[in-house]
């Protein structure tokens, strides 16, 4: 064969094998490439979207926790303030309460007293007849001379 001839009709098949796949198989494979990058682009912008949107929730996040924090502190600043409330009151009635027990408990001692005074002059009144029944060596009765002892009870 020709040397000619050969490289002619391999010129001619790698002609007809570029137009074939010009023909047939360039068209999928451009339109795959297409699509795939419209699909990266399409994700792009959609990555886009996405981090516009992660820094307006950020954002959003963060007023949300300042807000938070503000409502924590005010919550904390009338809770200490109820606290405070709360406990004056306590001590008030703690005072009362302890003025109260302290006037009963004084009103009882003088009770006490007095009682204990009246039968100091009960018994004192009768020693003191006693006395004088063992001076004046006679009986004196009580119910005779019953003004007398108590102008002497009222004396002590």
């Amino acid at each position: 064969m020709n040397l000619n001839a050969t490289v002619f009709f391999q010129v001619c098949v790698f002609f007809i094998l570029g137009l074939f796949t010009m023909k047939f198989v360039w068209p999928p494979i451009i339109k795959a490439i297409d699509e795939r990058r419209q699909k990266v682009s399409k994700a792009l912008l959609d990555a886009e979207k996405i981090k516009v949107d992660l820094i307006e929730a950020e954002k959003k996040i963060a007023i949300m926790h300042n807000q938070a924090q503000l409502d924590i502190k005010k919550r904390y600043a009338e809770v200490e303030k109820k606290i405070t409330v709360m406990l004056e009151k306590a001590k008030i009635d703690a005072n009362y309460e302890r003025s109260k027990l302290l006037d009963h408990t004084q009103k009882e001692i003088e009770q006490m007293i007095n009682n204990n005074r009246n039968l100091l002059r009960e018994e004192l009144s009768k020693l003191v007849i006693l006395g004088a029944e063992k001076i004046l060596k006679r009986e004196v009765d009580v119910k005779i001379h019953s003004d007398l002892i108590s102008t002497l009870k009222s004396q002590l």
